[in-house]
């Protein structure tokens, strides 16, 4: 009797994007403290196959998270990218700071999800920026996360046009390193 890899694994959840009530639709950007606050450290350790993309870079602390079953130890600047169906699990956030962006895969316009290869499934998920790229990244992350606090000071039309392209120099970017 052959045995499967999974049947020891714990159920997979499949996790579809909600964005939280009055932000616009698609796209998310929030601190780990935040998600800390948002669920439980049991709910976010059980394996979970999301329908969106997870960006996630520390500022602070180390983390420990699992993509497609690899670990992965995540330092500050590193970056992790969970695309949409592969299978996440997340390690113990405690100590761990940083930003997570969680965007739809339709968020992006058609030519720059091609460019930035959103859909490659072979695409490496831990980044690590020399320096000189560390720096942009980081601006980028800074200026999208503004921009998505700062809901009310536009129409909501173009506010979601700033988001898409604010998110599209930092998908690009992370791509290009």
């Amino acid at each position: 009797m052959v045995k499967k890899r999974h049947d020891d694994r714990a159920e997979i959840r499949e996790i579809a994007f909600t964005a939280p009530t009055g932000t616009p639709a698609g796209v998310e950007v929030l601190s780990l403290t935040d998600l800390r606050h948002r669920t439980t450290a049991a709910q976010l350790a059980t394996p979970q196959r999301p329908d969106f993309h997870h960006l996630l870079t520390l500022t602070g602390g180390t983390l420990r998270q699992t993509v497609d079953f690899a670990d992965h130890a995540l330092e500050p600047g590193s970056w992790l990218w969970v695309r949409p169906g592969q299978v996440h699990q997340w390690g113990d956030l405690t100590g761990a700071e940083g930003t997570l962006i969680l965007f739809r895969p339709d968020f992006l316009d058609a030519a720059t999800a091609d460019a930035a290869r959103t859909q490659d499934p072979h695409a490496p998920a831990l980044r690590v920026p020399l320096p000189d790229h560390a720096a942009a990244l980081r601006l980028a992350t800074e200026h999208l996360g503004s921009e998505f606090r700062a809901l009310g000071h536009l129409p909501l039309h173009i506010h979601t046009a700033a988001l898409r392209h604010l998110l599209a120099v930092l998908v690009l970017r992370l791509t290009h390193l």
